[in-house]
């Protein structure tokens, strides 16, 4: 497949749903700051009793903070299902605790990559990683790499849409701005979260669909799909994007993958997408918390009209 190239609508609306979602705690005179670390197996320092340093694997990760507020996004490459990422006090070549906690439990394998937020109540600890980055550093773990998979130290960058990592390497897209309203009443089930949305980019290529989406409001989501019906209706899954069967870890939201399909089903999803629509569920929505059909181009106007995004 050739290599994508990133998708400056979607982006763009991504990254508008989710600033709308700051919350009043980052909501402060101060300016953010971003960090940044490029890992690699090669940085991983050994750990008695466990394994580190996949000799394949890379990542880039990317943090914003912003008084007491964290928010990072992290893309892998050749790693297996991460299952913890944090910041660790240690300078390069040392190991040291870790002080900041992204998330702890296993990402389904279809992700390579996610976004989320953290609140730190310590912020003298913030305040000593800003004024010294190289000090502390990133590690991303997993089940077969349980010391660290790959690491690195941090460093400043200039500011950055944390969503671009989530969007990293998307083409021609089709997207979907998804909410409660949309979703269509279904036997037996709870459907329909009306505090929540969803955006999404999703292309389809060859026998991959590719996706990336962002998310507020919604409690940990447990599976995402591509349904086969038209605006009203309900309709088989499709295309199985994720499941997660005790919900991503709570500070996830956003991520970005690829499920296996046909080429013909990519063919008919990409030729008339608003037969088809995405849908994300959670415990407390299990036939549905968020519903969007998809669309290409000029098709949002007539798709959303009226809906207040």
């Amino acid at each position: 497949m050739n290599k994508r190239t990133l998708a400056l609508p979607g982006l763009a609306m991504a990254t508008a749903l989710v600033a709308s979602s700051v919350s009043p705690v980052a909501a402060q005179a101060t300016t953010p700051i971003y960090l940044a670390a490029s890992l690699t197996g090669e940085n991983e320092v050994p750990v008695e009793g466990m394994k580190v340093g996949d000799p394949d694997g890379n990542a880039l990760a990317v943090f914003r903070i912003h008084g007491n507020r964290v928010d990072y996004a992290i893309r892998w490459h050749k790693v297996n299902a991460p299952s913890g990422f944090h910041i660790h006090r240690g300078e390069e070549g040392e190991n040291g605790e870790v002080r900041v906690p992204f998330f702890g439990e296993a990402l389904p394998p279809q992700l390579h990559a996610v976004k989320g937020t953290v609140i730190v109540k310590d912020t003298n600890l913030l305040a000593r990683i800003l004024n010294n980055p190289g000090n502390w550093y990133a590690n991303l773990h997993n089940a077969e790499f349980a010391g660290g998979a790959v690491r690195a130290q941090l460093h400043r960058v200039r500011p950055v849409a944390l969503e671009s990592v989530l969007a990293h390497g998307f083409g021609r897209t089709l997207t979907t701005l998804a909410d409660g309203r949309q979703e269509v009443p279904a036997p037996d089930t709870k459907v329909g979260d009306g505090n929540g949305r969803a955006a999404w980019l999703v292309q389809p290529a060859d026998d991959v669909v590719w996706f990336a989406s962002a998310w507020k409001k919604i409690d940990r989501p447990v599976m995402a799909h591509i349904h086969r019906a038209p605006k009203g209706k309900n309709g088989p899954v499709v295309v199985p994007f994720f499941e997660a069967k005790n919900g991503l870890p709570p500070s996830v939201n956003g991520l970005a993958g690829h499920a296996k399909t046909s080429e013909a089903v990519s063919q008919r999803i990409w030729k008339n997408p608003k037969n088809w629509y995405t849908n994300l569920h959670n415990a407390k929505f299990p036939g549905g918390a968020v519903r969007g059909q998809l669309y290409k181009g000029n098709d949002y106007e007539d798709t959303y009209e009226g809906n207040d995004w």
